[in-house]
């Protein structure tokens, strides 16, 4: 039978503390449930709607110490997004980016085309745990998408704080076409590293692409692949610090069915499946390293969170498939976004 695998743990507890997903573009009710939510321990309530012109409210990330919320708010079908910040509560909502283009564009064709390749998009956000700086990835006046930082986020955003990650800039080299793009951003507790996604194509055999998973050196300005083929030999990628920074759960799928969660050390190494649902992605850590919680959908059904129980390894070994419970449904929505993952805070 087709399933979550049955390990030797009990089954997992609540979800103590706040875990946050976003619902976007959903055809029931006209739209009107998109937005971010919250799953309070048990209980899931909306915390903020999409507002009139919004498109979709995407990548919800907790402040490190759960008083801020980042998101991207896209718009005019989605053609930008921009960087927003605001209080848990709602209050002082403040946009970080300008991505929307200023060329004039109505009732005219070329004009549009135009506006188009000049709008931008925010993806994959990240703060760094100290909550210091935010990391993100846009296209913002590139073919492809980098990763950006907009550090100090108690300023206004101007060229000193909000800008590329230019250590990465390697990986997206100038006039290479669509071959480089960098998906998703992950800040490791330390501060010092940066997991990011990035997919790229053989240059001579553009249908063999690989989304892999690397490592930035925010030091050294250098990075490192740490998922290869042929293991995910169809991609890998959502991956998410452990609050210790030793381990990265992530989604892998070593074949085109199967997209199921793995666990490694922080170095690409001992990568071991962790559930076998055939569609989970988006893992995230419980703030005090006990739980993950994950996104996974059966035959063709929605995305739901579900959580595990993290049993602590042996110190000086890595986590193995013996340290996770049981997974535990803990929603049944309809339209949570797995591409925007979820963010957990006490």
């Amino acid at each position: 039978m087709q399933g979550i695998i049955v390990r030797g743990n009990t089954a997992a507890s609540k979800a103590d503390g706040r875990i946050l997903f976003a619902k976007v573009r959903m055809a029931e009710n006209g739209g009107k449930d998109d937005g971010i939510y919250a799953l309070d321990n048990t209980k899931v309530r909306k915390i903020l709607s999409k507002a009139d012109g919004d498109d979709a409210l995407e990548y919800p990330r907790w402040s490190p110490d759960g008083t801020q919320i980042a998101f991207a708010r896209a718009g005019d079908g989605g053609i930008f997004s921009d960087l927003w910040i605001m209080n848990a509560d709602t209050a002082n909502p403040r946009r970080i980016t300008d991505f929307q283009s200023k060329i004039p564009h109505k009732n005219n064709v070329n004009a549009e085309g135009d506006y188009v390749t000049d709008s931008s998009i925010v993806a994959g956000l990240s703060w760094s745990q100290g909550g210091n700086f935010i990391t993100f990835a846009s296209d913002k006046g590139y073919h492809a998408m980098r990763p950006w930082t907009y550090e100090h986020p108690d300023q206004p955003p101007s060229p000193a704080n909000l800008h590329i990650i230019t250590a990465t800039a390697g990986f997206s080299p100038a006039n290479a076409g669509v071959n480089l793009h960098i998906d998703t951003t992950v800040n490791a507790p330390d501060g010092n590293t940066m997991a990011f996604v990035g997919l790229w194509a053989q240059p001579d055999d553009y249908a063999n692409k690989q989304t892999q998973i690397y490592l930035l050196d925010f030091n050294t300005k250098k990075y490192a692949q740490l998922t290869d083929m042929p293991m995910f030999k169809w991609g890998a990628y959502d991956p998410a610090f452990s609050p210790d920074g030793q381990s990265i759960a992530f989604a892998g799928r070593p074949d085109y069915r199967v997209n199921d969660l793995y666990i490694m050390t922080r170095d690409g190494k001992n990568p071991v499946q962790i559930t076998q649902t055939t569609a989970a992605r988006s893992p995230v850590w419980s703030p005090d390293g006990k739980k993950i919680a994950f996104l996974a959908a059966f035959e063709g059904a929605q995305f739901n969170i579900y959580v595990m129980d993290v049993t602590p390894a042996v110190p000086g070994t890595p986590l193995t498939a013996a340290n996770f419970g049981k997974p535990e449904k803990l929603t049944d929505e309809k339209g949570i976004d797995a591409r925007s993952g979820l963010s957990w805070t006490a």
